[in-house]
């Protein structure tokens, strides 16, 4: 009879001193507060997972010691059906507890957080890391809890960690018992009010997804599309998971994480343990792969390369000496003769030492010997009594190779189980591993002329596979547990099957998929259209053309809230072009609609706008020009128009689209609000800013009346009247609108809210840019420290109020301070977020330019060089940040005088942003300022002025006549003409532009007042020195009131006055100096 194992001792002493290992690791963690990398290398089967559910295993002990109310179950094992765990199978590639049976009041000590590679659920990379983000959401409740009580002890609220626990233990009992919802997070410190930064765990892993945080799907396209009003934007995926798991990271709750088989791991989990390895939290992150394959995972062996984060890693592979913190006997070597024969001897009790010890020499490897001594064959005749085998019996056993006995494995399968595990390969999709056992059962059971049909079907119907093949993953879904077994499967086809029998089970399982099942969970259906598209694309299975494009539909709604899978959706809208379906059908200009804003927020904005104008045409005529889905189209023109450039086509078709939507769906509808916001805020993009402020104070008011005071969007919408005041030159009104939304937004969001601590950043910046740096930089300062607080010091908002600091140490001179303190702030990007991330490149930027600006122009420029070349690696030679630097490279060589080599890289720059932007984008359009610039300041002033006429020709026709843009282009076309002698009509020129520089900015916008300030210059230049006397007299009161006394404009003005009045005392009719300061709109 058989003797059923649930799970053979552990062996080996050096495998247990490797355990004890981890627990050094562990404590280090806790100790310095940074995560630790241990990765396990070793050859298959070698015993890698059993290391690592040892050490859980342990850890739950540990807890249970200390505290009676056990959280964690004893083993992860422990949550695995006893039916199943004398398979060897079955027992294998259990990360984690599948289930928790907490004892009354606990809490937990530790977080086991587990990712088996090789066995995660179908679907995309997003929506498997969401799929393991779940065991997150099992545990949210008491992991908020037990975090919320180590931060309370660690800050002394209560006396002793326990106390700590227990209070916010019952805390969270009334909680529930009050019946609050559960999606609020929980959230209790002092006087109950201390909360996870950002929210509770399910808020925050609801939002790596827009719909559960937009309110509605319905109406998601248009907020996609409207920009500005957009109050919860999916998170990214991986900086939000980074977020949420270092904030919970606590030493007195340290974050376990075992990750198998990470040679299988897709680059979104590869990316996700190296930005954890750079993070400052109490993390261990534990993997197991075979040797050799860390090298080949780029993100994570760039860590190895690193002489700071190598530090983090700790290799314990099977043929070298165990890394630092490991005993110097613990070792993944091979298990020794007398280690391997425990496992027998677990299976085989009182077999001879001799049958033992030969079977452990010839099966040197712990999988392959489990499996031998789990064969059918030998369980049957030997099971709970020892093993009599002659040596050569042992001989004919299977190779050492575990294909071979999984091989042997299959041939003790009931012939009708063998049938439907290698029918069952038919039925998983493309990229996928997994199967559906209930309609790929009913499509066996409907292959009449299968001999058995019925058997074979009700082995995968009822889950009767024997010896630890199958895997459930969801209700339904089933999947090999081993790669060898499917292989094996696969391979055995043809013995069952001939090409006759594989067409009727294809022609059936179409006919199975096209009719969902009741209660079919979201990943089947998602399951389902994978499936649909496999079989489409093979030609089998009978699937039409319009079956094809119902499963795109299925899968565009599901990957439309995950912004990493943006090559899969546009990838499903290339594919509409095979099919040949009923062009008129709303399902076709759905898919037609989502493949085009895929296209457009890929950046291929001429093919996504081509794509929207032919939808257009086509809904209009199908649907008519009222349908909501038409009008979406139409939003969606005019934003990419906008995003493309084309600023004043877009505000037309965006006014357009509001008189519609007005009529349709009524003012008040919020499709109706957004177009409002979009047109105010193009407006004011266009530089038409008062007009903007105009149209956001109106629909500030409707929302106010809509919405509600406290709504998030009336607060945003508060945040764009203030940020565009500011940006107006209305600074000292934008920061007094600033203080009272802060004032509102500590009322109703609380002081640690992410949107509250953006507020206190924008005063801070603005005061600033007012001139009273010293204000900003203490206020920066007071923001630094509760961001670390808040957020911690790796958050990447924390790291940009470094750069704000380090940026403004800059401008108010301290140049030293602040390049030492972007040095400082590099090192931390690039530990934290990667020396290859866009924050980490934008700070050697700035490290870069600063060391321009005091003088190292030639250190500078190598940086900038330097710079370049990575820039060209990791993001292009086309990509608009390259281009930039290129620009920036071009700009400090005509600073240091090479201005001929400066013009030469500006044109080559040109040509390239004409090719890859257009010659109508903005930085296009700019590198033609830049050209004529440094044509003037070489001399050229005529060549100059010429190509500032035709910019301007263009600035007008692109921007209009009213963005800031065209207005600095006539600034210079006026600057020059005054440095060619044409001082009459450069004055003309200036005073015309100041009165639409008065209407369109604002009389305190600093281009304002630079022109005032150059009509002034000019004047003195041109002999009318006491109209220019009166003219920076009247100035210089408006500086000081909007700049403040200090600011150096103000200080020039005051000069030139002092300097003014000095030659109307001596000598009215002398000629003035060119020591007269003139400010000049330049370079952008």
């Amino acid at each position: 009879m058989e003797h059923p194992i649930t799970q053979p001792p552990f062996v080996g002493a050096s495998r247990m001193r490797l355990v004890d290992g981890l627990f050094s690791v562990l404590d280090e963690v806790k100790a310095q507060g940074e995560t630790r990398l241990v990765s396990l290398e070793a050859p298959s089967g070698w015993g890698k997972t059993r290391v690592a559910q040892e050490f859980y295993a342990r850890l739950a002990a540990r807890e249970a010691e200390s505290n009676p109310e056990r959280y964690w179950p004893a083993s992860i094992l422990d949550t695995i059906p006893q039916a199943r765990l004398d398979q060897v199978g079955s027992r294998r590639k259990h990360v984690y507890p599948k289930w928790v049976e907490r004892t009354p009041n606990a809490l937990p000590s530790f977080f086991w957080w587990g990712i088996a590679c090789d066995m995660r659920s179908d679907g995309t990379p997003s929506e498997a890391l969401l799929t393991d983000l779940r065991q997150l959401e099992t545990h949210a409740l008491y992991l908020e809890a037990a975090w919320a009580a180590a931060v309370s002890f660690k800050e002394r609220h209560f006396p002793s960690l326990e106390q700590a626990r227990t209070r916010f233990l019952s805390a969270r009992k009334a909680i529930m018992e009050a019946g609050f919802d559960e999606l609020v997070g929980f959230g209790i410190g002092k006087a109950l009010e201390l909360t996870l930064p950002g929210g509770g765990i399910l808020a925050q892993i609801a939002r790596l997804t827009a719909g559960k945080a937009i309110e509605g799907r319905r109406n998601a396209a248009h907020i996609k599309a409207g920009g500005r009003l957009e109050m919860d934007q999916p998170t990214d995926i991986i900086d939000g998971s980074v977020n949420l798991i270092t904030r919970l990271a606590h030493p007195e709750l340290p974050f376990v994480i075992f990750v198998e088989d990470l040679h299988r791991a897709t680059p979104l989990v590869e990316e996700l343990l190296a930005r954890l390895v750079r993070s400052n939290a109490a993390i261990l992150i534990i993997t197991s792969t075979w040797p050799g394959e860390l090298e080949r995972l780029t993100q994570l062996n760039t860590l190895l390369e690193d002489a700071t984060l190598r530090q983090r890693c700790r290799r314990v592979r099977h043929d070298q000496p165990p890394p630092p913190s490991f005993p110097a006997d613990a070792s993944l070597d091979a298990l020794p003769t007398e280690s391997l024969a425990e496992l027998v001897s677990a299976y085989y009790p009182g077999t001879a030492a001799e049958v033992v010890d030969h079977l452990a020499r010839r099966y040197n490897n712990p999988l392959p010997l489990e499996l031998v001594c789990t064969m059918p064959k030998l369980q049957r005749r030997y099971g709970g009594r020892a093993l009599e085998l002659s040596p050569e019996t042992i001989d004919a056993l299977p190779d050492n190779d575990v294909h071979a006995l999984y091989r042997a494995l299959w041939e003790e399968l009931p012939e009708t189980a063998r049938q439907a595990l290698a029918l069952a390969t038919l039925a998983i999709p493309d990229r996928a591993n997994a199967w559906h056992n209930g309609f790929t059962g009913q499509a066996i059971a409907a292959c009449s002329d299968l001999t058995d049909n019925t058997r074979i079907a009700e082995h995968l119907t009822t889950d009767q596979i024997p010896h630890g093949w199958v895997r459930a993953i969801e209700a339904l879904l089933r999947r090999f547990n081993e790669p060898d077994q499917r292989q094996i499967a696969e391979e055995e086809r043809g013995q069952f099957l001939f090409d006759p029998d594989i067409d009727a089970f294809y022609r059936h399982l179409g006919e199975q998929i096209r009719h969902q099942a009741p209660g079919e969970t979201e990943r089947e259906t998602q399951h389902r259209a994978w499936l649909t598209l496999t079989l489409h694309h093979q030609g089998k299975g009978e699937i039409t053309d319009t079956e094809a494009l119902m499963a795109i539909r299925t899968l565009q709604q599901a990957l439309a809230d995950l912004p990493r899978e943006l090559p899969t959706r546009i990838r499903l809208g290339d594919y509409l072009e095979r099919l040949q379906v009923n062009e008129d059908s709303t399902e076709l200009l759905e898919a037609r609609a989502a493949y085009s804003r895929a296209l457009g927020e890929s950046g291929k904005l001429e093919k996504a706008l081509n794509s929207l104008q032919t939808l257009l045409a086509d809904q209009i005529r199908i649907l008519g020009p009222d349908h909501t889905g038409t009008l979406t189209t139409r939003n969606n023109i005019a934003y990419w128009q906008a995003e493309s450039g084309a600023i004043k086509e877009a505000l037309a078709a965006f006014e357009a689209l509001l008189a519609d939507q007005t009529r349709i769906l009524g003012p008040d509808h919020p499709d109706t609000l957004t177009t409002r916001n979009n047109i105010a805020l193009w407006q004011a993009e266009s530089g038409a800013i008062a007009a903007a402020l105009a149209a956001f104070e109106a629909l500030l008011a409707d929302q106010t009346r809509i919405l509600g005071p406290d709504h998030p969007d009336t607060l945003s919408m508060r945040n764009n009247i203030a940020a565009w005041q500011a940006e107006s030159g209305a600074i000292e009104d934008a920061l007094a609108a600033f203080e009272a939304l802060l004032a509102d937004q500590t009322r109703i969001l609380g002081p640690d809210h992410p949107d509250t601590l953006r507020t206190r950043s924008n005063i801070a910046y603005w005061q600033a840019q007012s001139g009273a740096i010293a204000d900003a930089l203490a206020a920066f300062e007071d923001l630094l420290a509760d961001r670390t607080r808040i957020l911690g010091p790796d958050h990447p908002d924390t790291l940009k109020t470094r750069n704000h600091i380090a940026s403004l140490q800059a401008e108010s001179g301290a140049i030293a301070d602040a390049l030492a303190a972007f040095e400082a702030l590099l090192a931390d990007q690039t530990r934290i977020l990667g020396p290859d991330h866009p924050d980490t490149l934008a700070t050697r930027h700035n490290i870069a330019y600063w060391q321009a600006q005091s003088g190292a122009i030639e250190d500078a420029l190598a940086a900038f060089e330097a710079l370049l070349a990575d820039q060209t690696r990791i993001l292009g030679p086309d990509h608009p940040d390259t281009l930039r630097t290129r620009s920036n490279i071009a700009y400090w060589q005509a600073q240091s005088g090479a201005i001929a080599d400066a013009l030469a890289a500006f044109k080559a720059l040109l040509a390239d942003r004409t090719r890859i932007l257009g010659p109508d984008h903005p930085d296009t359009l700019n590198t033609r300022n830049n050209i004529a610039h440094w044509q003037a300041e070489s001399g050229a002033i005529a060549d100059a002025l010429a190509a500032a006429e035709a910019l301007l020709t263009d600035h007008t026709r692109i921007l209009g006549p009213d963005h800031p843009d065209t207005l600095r282009t006539r600034s210079n076309i006026a600057l020059w003409q005054a440095e060619s002698g044409a001082i009459e009509d450069a004055l003309t020129a200036f005073e015309a532009l100041l009165a639409d520089q008065t209407r369109i900015l604002g009389p305190d916008h600093p281009d304002t007042l630079t022109t005032r300030h150059n009509i002034a210059s000019w004047q003195a230049k041109s002999g009318a020195i006491e109209d220019a006397l009166a003219a920076f007299e009247t100035l210089l009161p408006d500086y000081t009131r909007i700049l403040g006394p200090d600011h150096p404009h103000t200080l020039a003005t005051r000069e030139n006055i002092t300097y003014l009045e000095k030659k109307v005392s001596s000598a009215r009719h002398t000629k003035i100096s060119t020591d007269l300061q003139i400010e000049w709109s330049t370079t952008w």
